[in-house]
């Protein structure tokens, strides 16, 4: 327990001395790393709203677990986008993806898949409804074995379990980049956060 709190310190240090900011807005910032090194975020303006690919290795988790964390805002009102993942199709396929429903009272889901037949497809909803009401939103996803959990403003949605989905990181990981057919919405973001591991309950109440 010493060594993960030793490291998940240096982690925070790593994020503040670094400063790598990314922005969808003037008021959004991304601060992405893996306790060596930082994620270099590239602001694509090829839309009509901008988004920020993180590559391919931020998606690369294959079977490991991880956790991503972030805070987010918007008040977009479509009726389906991304927040957050390497989804490229509605379908099922290969990616990590976090999507907020709109016509489904603003709900937060996180999917995680393996093929294009649903191999070892997992998801959780958000117990909150209304993300999109314009305030910060502070998002946690993990992945432990065959278990994934979203936790989102401290209340988790409790672990949801499946297979053991192989993510090869096929796509980049992007922030704010819906999959074809669907908009990209403003959507600011803060503090963005990649662990190479699960994030127990214990460790994430010393971070936030």
């Amino acid at each position: 327990m010493k060594t993960a709190i030793a490291l998940l310190f240096v982690s925070l240090s790593l994020c503040l001395a670094v400063k790598s900011r990314f922005s969808t807005s003037s008021s959004g910032e991304v601060c992405v790393f893996d306790y060596a090194k930082p994620f270099q975020g590239v602001e694509s303006t090829s839309s009509s709203r901008p988004y920020i690919s993180l590559g391919n290795a931020l998606g690369a988790v294959g079977t490991d677990d991880f956790t991503i964390t972030f805070r987010f805002r918007t008040s977009a009102t479509d009726r389906l986008f991304d927040i957050a993942g390497n989804r490229q199709q509605g379908s099922h396929g290969n990616f990590i993806a976090l999507r907020l429903a709109n016509s489904r009272n603003g709900l937060l889901t996180f999917e995680i898949d393996q093929t294009s037949s649903g191999t070892n497809y997992i998801a959780t909803t958000s117990k909150q409804e209304g993300l999109n009401d314009g305030q910060w939103h502070r998002v946690i996803i993990t992945r432990k074995g065959t278990e994934i959990n979203l936790i989102v403003d401290g209340v988790s949605n409790g672990a949801k379990t499946g297979g053991l989905t192989n993510v090869t990181g096929q796509y980049p990981f992007r922030l704010g980049k819906s999959y074809s057919g669907f908009a990209n919405v403003a959507i600011d973001f803060q503090d963005v956060r990649f662990y190479p591991r699960h994030i127990t309950a214990a460790e994430l109440d010393t971070l936030f």
